[in-house]
């Protein structure tokens, strides 16, 4: 079950996009409640197009209108807007970097070999997240680009509160990301390669480890069936979404 706030601000994202832009043509097959629900149900369960219901209309006409929302960022809002929401009511002690591989059915972009599942192909998320596991932001890159390099993209574009500490593994030692770090206003807490690191760090940056376990819950997030990263990407921003509000319904914050 959604939380209230994620319902509120999905809907309101829907009904902005379904409410007709002139008198004519023939009137929506389905409204915005029915819509994210099927699209919340695809997400959990992981069913092909085929079997999507939404009111009366096909699945074409349901796969069309996500592709549509998706192009017009109405997703990547629900995302956006909900961390607002969750960033205004709690101040996270610290965030951690990571990446996850996503093995590949039939992506046609967006992808490259996993080093480390025998090179099959692959997508990587890199993502940042809170002391409670919520995904503030995301990018997705081909399976085969290193850490090294997806830091940069990863935080292009993110507001970063001042004095915030941010964690990552050795993988993303480099100069150059450690300078990159500094110049967003955070606090480097990178590992550093050769050099032991405390039981204190491995316990913080675990949090980012237990968030993409919770974005595999959803089903649709396992595996990548979708053909361009652009849908792919649309749920995962919906995925996160969910579970910011389920963190927010487990912490009690209102």
């Amino acid at each position: 079950m959604l939380h209230p706030v994620v319902r509120i601000i999905a809907l309101n994202e829907m009904y902005n996009f379904l409410a007709p832009k002139s008198a004519r043509g023939r009137p929506r097959t389905t409204t915005a409640t029915e819509l994210l629900d099927a699209l919340e149900t695809m997400c959990r369960i992981s069913q092909p197009w085929w079997r999507v219901r939404a009111g009366s209309a096909s699945y074409k006409t349901i796969h069309r209108t996500f592709m549509q929302m998706h192009r017009v960022g109405v997703f990547d809002r629900i995302h956006k807007q909900t961390t607002r929401v969750y960033l205004s009511r709690r101040r996270p002690k610290y965030h951690a970097t990571d990446t996850t591989y996503i093995k590949n059915i039939c992506g046609r972009d967006c992808i490259g070999r996993n080093p480390t599942d025998r090179g099959r192909n692959a997508t990587k998320i890199s993502s940042i997240t809170d002391d409670l596991g919520v995904t503030l932001t995301f990018t997705l890159f081909p399976g085969n680009r290193s850490d090294q390099i997806v830091l940069p993209a990863t935080l292009t574009g993110f507001d970063v509160p001042p004095g915030m500490e941010l964690f990552a593994d050795k993988g993303y030692d480099s100069r150059a990301n450690r300078a990159l770090v500094c110049l967003h206003g955070y606090r480097d807490r990178i590992g550093r390669r050769g050099q032991r690191k405390g039981h204190n760090a491995r316990r913080k940056r675990v949090v980012i480890e237990h968030s993409y376990a919770h974005l595999k819950q959803f089903r649709h997030l396992r595996n990548r069936y979708d053909h361009t990263a652009a849908s792919y990407s649309a749920f995962v921003s919906l995925a996160c979404a969910i579970h910011t509000g389920q963190v927010m319904t487990s912490q009690k914050i209102v």
